[in-house]
């Protein structure tokens, strides 16, 4: 089967798809739903009065510990040992108070991600049709298109692909000047 020809098909088969703004929205919904996390708030103010239960506790001891002075009788020994387990209490609290914002902040990227994917997927739609060749290219591969071509019969065609919607991934505008140069 000529090359020109499966080209053409899957090309076909994303326009058709990316000029389908509610499969776009869909994606992006199904995207945020499953990143979502709703006990992470929870979560982190649980952590928080945890790590301020500790901190009151150390706080205390050392109170105690000051108003004894000098005084010999005094267990020193188990007071630091007290002021050490404490340290390392707030420590473990700290480290999941900071996960936990760390998992929100990703979170808070995935969203503006997605909705700076959705209105990429808006602008670009309207150019599809003047797409070179390289920028057709550029295109199947931002969405990790996969094409599963057997035979001279398109209906055993097979197009896999994805919107690409992690943190920090950079889709290139095939319709600016910067173009990449193409894979395919």
């Amino acid at each position: 089967m000529p090359a020109d020809a499966i080209d053409a098909w899957a090309w076909d088969k994303i326009t058709e798809r990316l000029r389908d703004p509610q499969l776009i929205a869909e994606e992006v919904r199904n995207r945020q739903h499953e990143e979502s996390d709703p006990h992470l708030e929870g979560d982190l103010a649980a952590a928080r009065r945890n790590l301020q239960e500790y901190e009151r506790q150390q706080q205390r001891l050392l109170q105690r510990y000051a108003a004894a002075g000098d005084d010999t009788r005094f267990p020193w020994d188990l007071v630091e040992r007290e002021v050490q387990r404490l340290d390392a209490e707030k420590g473990r609290w700290q480290h999941t108070i900071n996960e936990i914002e760390e998992r929100m902040a990703d979170l808070e990227r995935a969203r503006a991600h997605m909705e700076s994917l959705a209105t990429y997927c808006e602008r670009v739609v309207r150019r599809l049709d003047t797409f070179d060749f390289p920028a057709r290219c550029l295109a199947l591969v931002a969405l990790n298109v996969i094409v599963s071509a057997t035979g001279k019969d398109p209906k055993e065609w097979h197009l896999d692909g994805e919107i690409p919607l992690q943190v920090g991934e950079h889709v290139e505008d095939p319709t600016e000047d910067n173009v990449m140069e193409p894979i395919c």
